[in-house]
């Protein structure tokens, strides 16, 4: 299985692979570049290299795994774009992820908590946010839904002890930690995400099946 992920939907353009046929471990292949506002320049560069450093072409690819959001309206949007362009050059299969489940696996890669709430700055006052929790198998999955909210406006399951992630926390930290109360457990210093969690994430949904076709590859919008 060969697997090449991308994320644009934070400050970080992310880039990786991962090559489960070369042996027992698997091989993962990463690039970061820290430039907002500049995936754009970047990630076609990016790819580019972490092909090479596996001596891989796009054509020997099983799957494209990318950031299909909530997050930055551009860099979400490339990623959509490189996803269709590869996609429809090599035929290959693509796989969405949710830019706040990276969030939350990302934490998980660190943290100890089996419950997160991540919450992310959606700009003008609001915040995207989810819940996930994680399974038998070390993966994060989705509680309920994804949305778009004022921090003040926030409803989580009040049973729950969540560590939070996402610069949201940041941004709106005394707000939500009155919002939350005791739902609060903790709060993750993590704000920008690992693209070894997206390769975990998006390894689970090949084995699943849960692909699209390279035209289907469309950015999730909350309102």
């Amino acid at each position: 299985m060969k697997i090449l992920a991308f994320d644009t939907s934070s400050s970080t353009c992310l880039v990786g692979l991962l090559d489960t046929a070369r042996g027992l471990d698997d091989q993962m292949i990463v690039s970061t570049n820290p430039s907002p506002m500049q995936h754009g320049q970047f990630i076609l560069s990016m790819i580019e290299q972490v092909l090479g450093q596996a001596s891989l072409t796009l054509q020997e690819l099983d799957a494209i795994a990318f950031g299909c959001g909530p997050g930055a309206f551009t860099g979400i949007r490339i990623a959509c774009a490189v996803a269709q362009g590869l996609g429809f050059v090599t035929n290959c299969r693509v796989i969405p992820i949710s830019s706040l489940a990276l969030f939350a696996q990302s934490a998980h890669l660190s943290e100890q908590s089996d419950r997160y709430l991540v919450m992310t700055d959606a700009h003008m006052g609001a915040v995207y946010y989810g819940a996930y929790a994680v399974n038998s198998a070390g993966l994060v999955e989705l509680v309920g839904v994804e949305k778009m909210s004022q921090p003040n406006q926030i409803v989580v399951s009040e049973t729950q002890d969540y560590c939070g992630v996402g610069d949201g926390f940041s941004k709106y930290g005394d707000l939500l930690r009155e919002r939350l109360g005791q739902s609060l457990r903790s709060v993750s210093g993590l704000f920008v995400p690992k693209i070894e969690a997206m390769l975990l994430l998006a390894r689970a949904k090949y084995n699943r099946q849960q692909w699209i076709a390279p035209q289907d590859a469309m950015p999730i919008y909350l309102r």
